[in-house]
């Protein structure tokens, strides 16, 4: 898709992902779609890398998610693309993810929970503002019975957004609001990502252009998306080199 990523580590990992000889597949699991692991090495550069199988709509919306948290200023989902790869004596075409070690959190009974440092509690904020932006509901309490999933803590200390494939852009039409969500203790999220969903806000062409490629989005999608966007930004307040979500409802 016609994302333009200019940080040298950010290109260095696609170059990974889309060109890396396949050395190992293993499967990591099967329920839901299929799962593996890939053991990647390209130019020397050995990395490992998440491979989901999924139905075309599915595929899209883990593309879409990356897409839009790169281009939204928002940066919490890891890179990824769709890349055609052998296993066993098949072909499969199915959206490639950059490897980061630490642990997915199955039904987190409280956000507090999740939350161990300041980073930990921003970066949660941050991606529930994230869930905004691709209608996701899947890490939402009503999701799974009171308790919260697709959640990921990585050995680096900062929290993800995972698993796009069934539970995004669900009911992504401009006449449907999102729910408001509960931010942890003084809904602030990390600086410099308000920095960059502000600048993002204010030139979106390359972002409406994004949009326009996932046909499985209903039309007037992309002037959604930009209006909830322009709505976070407006909503940011930048005080004493610290950033804020005002007027949003926090968890006691």
């Amino acid at each position: 898709f016609p994302v333009t990523i200019r940080y040298d580590e950010k290109t260095k990992t696609l170059e990974v992902l889309s060109k890396g000889k396949v050395l190992e597949v293993k499967m990591l699991r099967t329920h839901g779609s299929a799962v593996y692991v890939l053991s990647l090495d390209y130019k020397g550069e050995k990395r490992k890398a998440i491979f989901k199988l999924s139905g075309a709509d599915g595929k899209d919306n883990e593309l879409a998610a990356v897409g839009i948290s790169q281009l939204g200023g928002v940066g919490v989902v890891p890179l990824g693309l769709l890349r055609t790869i052998s296993i066993g004596d098949e072909k499969y075409t199915g959206f490639i993810q950059e490897f980061i070690p630490g642990n997915e959190l199955y039904e987190v009974e409280d956000p507090y929970n999740l939350v161990e440092s300041d980073e930990h509690y921003k970066r949660y904020n941050l991606i529930l503002l994230f869930d905004t932006l691709v209608k996701n509901h899947d890490r939402q309490r009503v999701h799974h019975g009171g308790s919260l999933n697709n959640w990921y803590l990585g050995n680096n200390g900062l929290l993800y957004a995972i698993d796009h494939q069934f539970c995004s852009f669900i009911d992504y039409e401009p006449d449907r609001p999102i729910d408001g969500a509960s931010y942890a203790r003084d809904a602030q999220i990390p600086l410099d990502a308000a920095q960059a969903i502000i600048k993002a806000s204010k030139n979106t062409s390359q972002l409406r252009e994004l949009v326009s490629h996932f046909k499985s989005m209903r039309p007037g999608s992309e002037e959604y998306l930009v209006g909830q966007l322009k709505k976070i930004a407006n909503s940011i307040e930048i005080r004493d080199g610290k950033a804020f979500i005002r007027k949003l409802t926090q968890t006691t």
